[in-house]
C-alpha cells in the first residue's frame, strides 16, 4: 500500500505543479516537496486501531491531500480541478476504495470524543 500511496501523492503534487501555475494573483501557488511531507506527517500520526482497513487509510490520505493542496487554492475553478482529480487517482490506484468514501462534501473527523 505504501507504494500506491506514494504514487498517488506524487501524482497529485505533479498535477498541481503542472496545472496550477503561479501568477501575480496566485503568488502563493507554490508546490514543493514540503507538500508531500505534510501529507506523510498526517499519515504517520495515524494510529493502527483507528485505521484498520484500506478504505479508512485511503480516506485519511484523501483528507491529508485535500488539506495540503486544496486549502491553498483561492480560485473556485482551481479547487474544482484538484477536487475532481483526487477521486480519479483513487479510482485508478485503489479501485476497491472508490465508493461512497469519495463523495462530497468530505466530512472527516472524530468529534464525538472531544
Amino acid at each position: 500500500m505504501t507504494t500506491k500511496i506514494t504514487e498517488a501523492s506524487i501524482s497529485l503534487w505533479a498535477y498541481c505543479l503542472a496545472n496550477l501555475p503561479r501568477t501575480p494573483m496566485k503568488f502563493h501557488y507554490m508546490f514543493n516537496l514540503r507538500d508531500l511531507s505534510s501529507i506523510y506527517q498526517g499519515l504517520c500520526r495515524s494510529r493502527i486501531d483507528k485505521y484498520k482497513t484500506l478504505n479508512d487509510f485511503v480516506k485519511l490520505w484523501r483528507n491529508e491531500a485535500t488539506r495540503t493542496f486544496v486549502d491553498k487554492l483561492c480560485d473556485l475553478g482551481d479547487v474544482e480541478k484538484v477536487s475532481n482529480y483526487i477521486p480519479e487517482l483513487v479510482k485508478g490506484l485503489f479501485p476497491n476504495c472508490a465508493g461512497d468514501d469519495m463523495d462530497e462534501p468530505m466530512i472527516y473527523g472524530d468529534f464525538a470524543k472531544t
